[in-house]
């Protein structure tokens, strides 16, 4: 009984593709004839940050959320306002273990140890009087508690033949009268076998439990980064909300996020609004010098409309360039209403008069910090008295024009991130198939090679032996043929011994059966090498081989799903092979390819009869070879066609589309044709294209260079 109740506890922990817990409680506390028992493990206990689990010890805090509960019959009552609401939170079990011994406590009657109070107070309602608590652990590390209880049984002794001198024994008695002595609040013990099966269950509840954490750790590991990922894309929608936001609340000049549409916005509107004669923007170059790279001019009746300003026009002001941008570094606007009034140098008089300016405001635009130009409102008909509301208006255009600027670039910037962004993903995404699917053949490379390894050690001996053997056999026939000669006539038990035997049939069958072993071991090596040809370990490199020698490798390893079966017929393999020269390939790589590609044909005919109830076809794959040409480059082609179901238009102009695939759940990743594509395309600069009509089957066409291509990547 033991061994079955370890068996199915087994089962039910490691043979589900997940941990099932509950059932693998009820079943222990069953086996070892409790009335309830309890499973408190760490869960969701993995630190990412400090990369390591969190002791049972700090799960076990009150308020902590990594901790599992699983509970099965009755219970302790413990009151709602203990400040430890589970049993296993109490300091007891910490104490007890915490020399690092983690053996089975057996407490046969809790009342009987003073060190339990609380644990007592916790049982008291209820008739639970044993606890055998089981630590769990793995490695030296507590992953969690089993506990079981049994209740308290009631003790009854029988006693045959006792004599009472009591009156009410006066009746006649029996030969033998049954006298009841009971005892009430008996404890169960634990037994030693009890304490070794407990034992046992637990290597497997913390196997089981160790496994579960990491299955946790990894989805952690996942979960992080889906969320880093998650994090990453809200951050640039959100960046791209407000742009979008402050886009709708700007006027005009914000509508376009072209310089030179902004400039010329801005320029005419604020012309018009204050009714300037003109308004440009001057940009600063390296040297504090600058030019005019926007600009509008009111016309006017009321002057002469002679003045030199425009776009490119450059005005090198020394005060602007002595003092790196002056007064406008500090985000000052200067308005000044007559510029005989303020005590301009001569000089600067000259360039105001030389572009026939009489009054001006310039405010400072700014690229965050950092002046990058003015706007300037010019007066050309005279001087003028600017309102305080002007200025603050112009000083506002300057500040949004300077974020206008901002976004532009910004936009130019965060479209060049974006495609960059863009590329990297959809580069880390065929990165990690290929990883996926690399790492996937490389797995099946190895063991395909380890096994013909194997295989190669014993048909090899059996294979010298055998040489050995079959000369042996024909040194001792002859040996018996000339003692049949030199002694015709024999005695008698050797005639009865050689008609039992068939000695004939024996002389005539042994070298037979001797050709047949080397034919069978001959078969068998050839199997083997065509195992190592498939996996092709050692050919990471470029280079000439037999591309029918592939096909032909590829076709063996896919042997057992072409035979016959009770449910479908076998498929009839048809080659058209042509005479083609050794081709410069990725041979592990190109084998990979034609995996997919006759692994697919195989999973279509399957479906198609399956599906096809009446009349239906022989399953057939026809592959054939020949040359071609790419750009007057030799090539390869290799055509694998079926006779299956077909595909309609839209699922084949999807069929190279990463984690693409039409069948059903656990059936296929969607990254073979997709892997197999790049393979083709991007290594080998060939030519991989499906076609397919709906009940007309699927062509696969494999075309690649004799010669190899040099691909940049």
């Amino acid at each position: 009984m033991r061994k079955s109740y370890i068996s199915s506890i087994a089962t039910l922990l490691h043979s589900l593709p997940t941990i099932v817990l509950q059932p693998a409680l009820e079943a222990t506390v069953a086996a070892l004839h409790g009335v309830g028992g309890r499973l408190c493990i760490r869960n969701n206990a993995f630190d990412i940050q400090y990369n390591k689990f969190k002791p049972l010890s700090e799960c076990l805090i009150p308020g902590s959320n990594c901790l599992q509960l699983y509970v099965c019959g009755q219970q302790p009552m413990i009151s709602e306002n203990n400040i430890y609401p589970l049993l296993e939170q109490y300091s007891i079990w910490q104490e007890h273990y915490k020399s690092g011994k983690y053996e089975i406590w057996a407490i046969d009657d809790i009342y009987k140890d003073h060190s339990l109070r609380i644990v007592q107070l916790a049982f008291k309602p209820t008739k639970i009087r044993s606890i055998l608590m089981i630590p769990l652990h793995y490695r030296q590390e507590l992953v969690g508690y089993l506990s079981i209880f049994r209740n308290e049984i009631e003790t009854e002794k029988l006693w045959a033949g006792k004599f009472d001198p009591d009156n009410r024994q006066l009746y006649p008695r029996i030969s033998f009268e049954m006298w009841r002595e009971s005892k009430q609040g008996q404890s169960q013990k634990w037994t030693t076998a009890e304490i070794q099966l407990a034992a046992e269950i637990s290597k497997h509840f913390a196997s089981a439990i160790q496994q579960h954490e990491l299955y946790q750790q990894v989805q952690k590991f996942n979960e992080n980064l889906e969320k880093k990922i998650h994090t990453r894309t809200l951050e640039m929608q959100r960046t791209a909300e407000q742009q979008q936001a402050v886009f709708g609340v700007i006027n005009k000049i914000r509508e376009s996020l072209d310089t030179k549409t902004i400039f010329k916005t801005t320029t005419k509107e604020v012309c018009q609004l204050i009714k300037s004669d003109r308004v440009s923007v001057y940009k600063f170059d390296q040297d504090w010098g600058g030019e005019f790279v926007g600009d509008f001019e009111a016309t006017s009746p009321n002057w002469l409309n002679e003045s030199q300003l425009g776009i490119n026009t450059i005005w090198n002001d020394t005060y602007l360039q002595d003092t790196q941008g002056g007064r406008y570094r500090n985000g000052e606007t200067f308005a000044v209403e007559d510029i005989y009034k303020m005590g301009f140098t001569p000089c600067h008089l000259d360039n105001l008069e030389q572009f026939q300016i009489h009054a001006f405001i310039l405010a400072p635009i700014f690229i965050s910090r950092k002046l990058w130009g003015l706007l300037c409102v010019y007066q050309h008909t005279g001087p003028r008295q600017w309102k305080l509301s002007e200025i603050n208006f112009i000083s506002q255009i300057a500040a949004q024009l300077g974020v206008a600027i901002q976004q532009a670039e910004l936009l130019i910037t965060t479209q060049q991130q974006t495609e960059q962004l863009t590329q990297t993903l959809n580069e880390l995404k065929n990165t990690q198939t290929q990883l996926i699917q690399t790492e996937k053949m490389s797995s099946l490379g190895q063991l395909v090679a380890g096994v013909a390894h194997e295989i190669n050690n014993p048909v090899n001996f059996i294979s010298g032996n055998l040489t050995h053997i079959n000369e042996y056999a024909e040194d001792l026939l002859a040996m018996v043929n000339i003692y049949q000669e030199k002694y015709p006539n024999t005695c008698e038990d050797i005639v009865e011994l050689a008609e039992e035997l068939d000695f004939e049939f024996l002389l005539e069958d042994l070298p037979k059966t001797l050709n047949s072993m080397k034919i069978g071991v001959d078969r068998i090596r050839q199997i083997v090498l065509s195992l190592r040809n498939f996996s092709r370990l050692d050919e990471s490199e470029m280079k000439a081989v037999d591309i029918h020698e592939g096909i032909d490798s590829t076709l063996l390893i896919l042997q057992h799903r072409l035979k016959a079966r009770p449910e479908f017929p076998a498929i009839q393999i048809i080659k058209e092979y042509g005479d083609l020269p050794p081709t410069e390939c990725y041979a592990g790589q190109l084998n990979q390819v034609f995996m997919n590609v006759l692994s697919n044909a195989i999973d279509a005919l399957e479906i198609y009869r399956k599906n096809t109830r009446e009349n239906p076809k022989q399953p057939q794959i026809t592959i054939s070879t020949k040359h071609g040409l790419i750009n007057d480059e030799k090539t390869v082609i290799i055509q694998i066609i079926d006779n299956g179901p077909g595909m309609p238009e839209a699922i084949k102009r999807r069929i190279f589309d990463p984690f693409f695939t039409t069948k059903p759940v656990g059936k296929g990743t969607g990254l073979g044709l997709s892997i197999s594509y790049q393979i083709i395309v991007e290594k080998h600069g060939g030519i991989l294209k499906c076609n397919s009509h709906v009940d007309q089957g699927t062509e696969f066409w494999i075309e690649i260079p004799i010669k190899h291509l040099v691909i940049s990547h």
